[in-house]
């Protein structure tokens, strides 16, 4: 797969992530629950990373 097809999935699901997010914690905007998905997604990769 191309990196760009990839990072095409990873924006749309972001995207979907964030959406869900503003159903459930009724986030105001768009950019606000992107960010926090970001930011934990950010935080687990270090977490893994640093644990091999």
């Amino acid at each position: 797969m191309k990196a760009l097809e990839e990072i095409t999935i990873l924006v749309k699901t972001i995207t979907w992530m964030a959406e869900e997010r503003m159903k459930k914690e009724k986030y105001q905007d768009i950019n606000s629950a992107t960010h926090a998905i970001v930011l934990e997604t950010s935080t687990e990769l270090l977490r893994i990373y640093n644990e091999r």
